[in-house]
């Protein structure tokens, strides 16, 4: 078998620690494992917010069983997105999921900003009831945004 050659080197997971999230994390977990990169795990704040103190806990673990190199990176502004796109180098890929409202899966705002001001591909995977489903999101295909 041949070794995989990727320019991308890591996987970058913003976070905001919501339940519903943890698809996107499992998914961010599988690219770094598949890809051998590291995964930096990102919670952007606004000036008032507090980090939950275990909001990094479940994508840790994944990391540790599937022996993924993990850093957590935390940070606070005003502007999410543009936090997030000033972390974001080129060579990185961004997992991130939507929100799901009644019946339909809508992009949020920072998802819809990453995709349309990222300088690398964004991989957008579909939260909500898909989460509570085996296997959900595999095969979910990436949105791949850049700066415009």
């Amino acid at each position: 078998m041949t070794a995989r050659t990727s320019t991308i080197t890591e996987v970058l997971l913003p976070i905001e620690g919501g339940s519903e999230e943890l698809i996107a994390q499992d998914q961010a977990v599988e690219v770094a494992a598949n890809l051998e990169v590291p995964l930096r795990i990102l919670h952007v704040s606004t000036e008032d917010d507090e980090v939950p103190g275990d909001v990094f806990d479940h994508v840790q673990d994944l990391c540790r069983r599937r022996h993924v190199d993990a850093t957590v990176q935390t940070l606070r502004g005003p502007d999410v997105v543009q936090e997030i796109v000033d972390e974001a180098r080129p060579s990185d890929v961004i997992v991130i999921g939507t929100r799901r409202l009644g019946s339909r899966y809508h992009l949020g705002s920072i998802t819809e900003g990453l995709v349309h001001r990222a300088p690398c591909p964004v991989h957008v995977v579909r939260l909500g009831e898909a989460a509570a489903r085996p296997n959900a999101g595999r095969g979910v295909p990436a949105v791949v945004g850049g700066r415009e």
